[in-house]
């Protein structure tokens, strides 16, 4: 499942996705040793309904 169709789903069950709490076990209080950037590319066109996932990992220190 895409990012954008999770996110589509708890717009149509709540409404609002800028205030989504994550469950306890997902979120964290301590700054992360890596993050994760994701973004969906679409070299085909806009018409196109495949999946094209991009993502980076960045590590600090």
């Amino acid at each position: 499942m895409k990012i954008s169709d999770w996110l589509d789903e708890k717009e149509a069950e709540s409404g609002d996705v800028s205030q989504i709490i994550l469950p306890t076990d997902m979120s964290y209080d301590e700054v992360p040793d890596e993050a994760i950037y994701f973004k969906e590319i679409n070299p085909c066109g806009f018409l196109c309904n495949e999946n094209h996932p991009f993502s980076k990992v960045e590590r600090f220190g």
